[in-house]
């Protein structure tokens, strides 16, 4: 009888449709899933698994170790907002190519963040549309980055590149 009162106590909180949603949108915002969350985690807490967070965001499981669901949270809220890419995003891009002279590749070479990994090959995956999501900080960095350089219409040898 001693050794179970020397357990420790398990906090379980309920799973209210708020938490659904917020475990929803998150995977939305992220596109990051509970196996993409879960993946290559080292600090996972003892017995927390993908099944049950899937049981969590269908309403299978209505309660949750409160150590458990605070993980989940706090995992997602370090995560970055992928945007989806849209035709008008990728319009956008070929804009500023046209506007700067800029290619992927001259563009790429004058990307001087090193947080972001930008090639040629993304900004041209960006453009055609071949990505489908893209980071949002990282969107936003390329866009600053165009808007910072001049404009290349009018200089001599210049051909704006149509698509």
């Amino acid at each position: 009888m001693r050794y179970y009162f020397s357990l420790p106590t398990v906090v379980k909180i309920l799973i209210t449709d708020e938490k659904r949603v917020f475990l929803e949108k998150e995977c939305e915002r992220t596109t990051i899933g509970p196996d993409g969350l879960l993946k290559d985690a080292e600090d996972i807490p003892d017995g927390l698994t993908v099944s049950t967070i899937y049981a969590w965001k269908l309403g299978a499981s209505r309660y949750a170790r409160a150590d458990h669901y605070e993980y989940v949270e706090t995992k997602y809220a370090t995560l970055p907002t992928r945007l989806p890419l849209t035709p008008e995003m990728s319009a956008h891009l070929l804009a500023e190519e046209n506007r700067t002279g800029y290619s992927p590749g001259k563009l790429a070479k004058a990307s001087k963040n090193p947080s972001y990994p930008i090639t040629s090959s993304f900004i041209g995956a960006l453009k055609t549309g071949r990505a489908k999501t893209v980071y949002e900080d990282v969107w936003n960095y390329l866009i600053d980055l165009y808007a910072s350089l001049p404009d290349a219409v009018n200089k001599p040898g210049f051909e704006p590149n149509f698509g």
